[in-house]
């Protein structure tokens, strides 16, 4: 406590100021802002996303914001501009993948990181099969990922799983996911299906299923994915016989 009265002229951020304990009121964190500006000549960053502060405080925030704040400004970068600014364009990788998040409408930074960090060793792994396959890949990543990491906002990842491994039909998923004892449907469910039918997914295979189980468990099975990319390309260069013929 003694150590706070020395800090005058400072520059201070707060950051994540809606993950407080509900035990620090709002006003307490705003008071100690409007202190350290006025009676200490600090500048102080405030940084948090005003939509997941609960209903009181989201209220206090709104009503206080004027009083205490000289700038606000909103971070709203579109997909594009989130990606040019996660992905640099060193690797060769990075324009497919930030197509498909532009294509999914991803804006979270961090998000695409860690989409990029596994992209990276599905390009090693998969450099010598089908391009297709590796377009296949990086397209149910960049799903799988949203669903996994910002599950307010995508289809819940659940309904992606298949308890077998794979082979998922979606619009007959959703048919039963809507109406599975013929009562009212979720009007969620439309919405899912239209999002995904729109990003031009709508099944599932066992490759998919390999590339989910990345996602969910946070473990990359070289092994596995070897394997059903294999099979994949064997599905391919069979259809893509059959298509000459």
């Amino acid at each position: 406590k003694v150590g706070f009265f020395w800090i005058k002229r400072q520059v201070i951020c707060i950051d994540d100021l809606e993950r407080k304990s509900e035990k620090l009121e709002l006003r307490t964190v705003l008071g100690l802002i409007s202190h350290l500006k006025e009676q200490r000549q600090c500048n102080v960053v405030l940084l948090l996303n005003d939509e997941k502060l609960a209903d009181a405080d989201e209220k206090e925030f709104r009503e206080q914001l004027e009083k205490v704040a000289d700038v606000n400004l909103k971070f709203l970068p579109t997909p594009k501009e989130s990606t040019n600014i996660a992905l640099d364009g060193s690797k060769s990788f990075h324009q497919n993948l930030g197509k498909r998040c532009q294509e999914i409408g991803l804006v979270n930074i961090r998000t695409i990181k860690k989409l990029e960090s596994i992209t990276q060793r599905l390009y090693e792994e998969l450099q010598d099969f089908d391009v297709r396959i590796l377009e296949q890949a990086v397209q149910s990543l960049v799903l799988f990922g949203f669903c996994k990491w910002q599950p307010e906002e995508a289809p819940p990842i659940e309904l992606l799983q298949d308890p077998q491994g794979a082979n998922i039909d979606f619009s007959e998923a959703f048919e039963e996911a809507a109406n599975p004892d013929e009562e009212e449907a979720d009007p969620k469910i439309a919405e899912w299906r239209s999002f995904l039918s729109g990003y031009g997914f709508n099944e599932m295979d066992e490759f998919d299923a390999a590339i989910l189980s990345i996602v969910v468990a946070g473990h990359f099975d070289e092994e596995l994915i070897q394997k059903e990319a294999l099979r994949l390309q064997e599905r391919l260069e069979a259809r893509d016989g059959d298509q000459s013929f």
